[in-house]
């Protein structure tokens, strides 16, 4: 059942820190799963959707050392469903990264021809990893 419109669910969200942001589109079906743990382990949800679990993910893998593509590609490695998802992930103002990952759905909508494979984004013959 999807999550009902609100200024709650609206993304981006966002881990504890405020330092690690996520848009999402699709369904994250093991989602459940990770929201009770990281609930558990005192994390706070704002919304209740299950784009919300991924930020929280990634600030638990970078809390446990991992850089922050690490951290990323170890949250998205977990997730099952259909998705496509962009994070940015920051240390400062001017210290940021954005990441994109997506399984059996488009990241980018338009005219053109773009999907997600693992995480590079595919333009016909043009690959741009992130």
């Amino acid at each position: 059942m999807p999550s009902p419109l609100s200024n709650a669910n609206a993304h981006p969200h966002t881990d504890c820190t405020g330092n690690v942001a996520v848009f999402h589109d699709g369904i994250i079906e093991n989602y459940d799963e990770f929201k009770a743990k990281l609930v558990e382990a005192g994390h706070k949800f704002e919304s209740d959707t299950d784009t919300e679990v991924v930020p929280h993910l990634i600030e638990d893998a970078l809390a446990d050392g991992m850089d922050r593509e690490e951290a990323f590609r170890s949250a998205v490695a977990r997730l099952e469903g259909s998705y496509a998802l962009a994070s940015v992930l920051a240390r400062a103002t001017t210290d940021w990264q954005t990441f994109t990952a997506g399984l059996n759905n488009p990241i980018l909508k338009s005219d053109r021809n773009y999907r997600v494979e693992g995480l590079a984004v595919r333009y016909f013959d043009w690959t741009c990893y992130l």
